[in-house]
């Protein structure tokens, strides 16, 4: 996101899951926010998955919004505007799945309202996804986040800073 020059950035698997279904949805929305999740779980979505992978998006939708408290669906492409993206930068880590609930924690802290977009999935092939090894990834990427977010939610003391309740 650092090198990209556009003005929207879309970032999706390299397989292009949902073909361009997710662009379809966001260049349809005008005016057009900051930032859009293709989602698997929107109500017009249409999915076609293994029922292994259908619990395991359950359970991470389940963990994300217990411990980070988001509910929108992060798991799907993430089209968002540069200058939402310039202001979220600094805070990004994730390097891998956990990208879009990193960008959409912490554009929700920044008072912005992410908007979910119907897909079509189908799963195609043999996937890469390992539920215990990815799972147990994802739920360690998912604890990560919330420390960092109750960190920043701490008042910082200063040296020589007296505490008074």
């Amino acid at each position: 996101m650092a090198l990209a020059r556009g003005d929207t950035f879309a970032l999706t698997a390299a397989d292009l899951p949902f073909g361009f279904t997710d662009l379809d949805g966001y260049l349809g929305l005008s005016p057009r926010p900051l930032l859009v999740m293709g989602s698997k779980t929107h109500p017009e979505s249409h999915i076609e998955t293994p029922v292994v992978r259908r619990a395991m998006s359950a359970g991470f939708g389940l963990l994300r919004a217990g411990l980070i408290g988001l509910s929108i669906d992060t798991q799907g492409s993430v089209l968002i505007q540069r200058s939402l993206a310039q202001i979220l930068l600094p805070r990004l880590q994730a390097g891998d799945y956990l990208i879009g609930a990193e960008i959409n924690l912490w554009a929700v802290h920044e008072g912005v309202t992410p908007v979910e977009v119907p897909v079509v999935y189908t799963a195609s092939g043999r996937s890469t996804v390992s539920p215990l090894r990815d799972s147990v990834s994802m739920a360690v990427g998912l604890l990560a986040l919330r420390r960092r977010l109750a960190d920043e939610q701490r008042p910082v003391r200063h040296a020589g800073e007296v505490s008074v309740s």
